[in-house]
């Protein structure tokens, strides 16, 4: 919940509110870290907003480097959550199965257990930056299309 609430105050300060007719569909990331009341009450925007971050929060490297203080990605895990850790990958993880937050500045970092592997989860300033720039690309790609059409 501490998650999100930073998060949702981050993603709110990125986009503006739109109307609440969905036509964005929460991608099985989304849909398993809110509830469906919730998922119900987002606008397309913040449908959008979730997408991205549930797959541009973070990155699974294969090994840690010196100086990275990470914690064991066991120990933020949410009860429910039934992931086989080994199995994590950069298409697999999903961050609202964690109790993980992103900092305002510094990126975080998780030990995968039992292997190398770790998960840097970016700051809200670099998440808010990518999705920026996500916005900015959709925008041209958009625009390119009409153009061909």
């Amino acid at each position: 919940m501490k998650m999100r609430n930073l998060i949702l105050t981050g993603a709110f300060a990125v986009m503006a509110l739109a109307g609440f007719s969905q036509k964005v569909q929460p991608d099985s990331k989304v849909q398993q870290g809110f509830d469906s009341k919730s998922l119900l009450e987002m606008n397309d925007k913040q449908v959008g907003y979730w997408n991205f971050y549930a797959n541009n929060a973070y990155f699974v490297h294969d090994e840690n480097k010196p100086g990275n203080e990470t914690t064991l990605l066991s120990t933020v895990a949410k009860q429910n959550n039934k992931v086989n850790l080994a199995d994590i990958s950069n298409t697999t993880f999903n961050p609202f199965l964690f109790d993980i937050s992103p900092d305002a500045t510094e990126s975080k970092f998780y030990q995968i257990d039992g292997t190398n592997k770790v998960v840097q989860v970016f700051s809200q300033s670099r998440i808010e930056d990518l999705y920026r720039q996500h916005q900015i690309n959709e925008k041209k790609r958009a625009l390119n299309q009409n153009k061909n059409k």
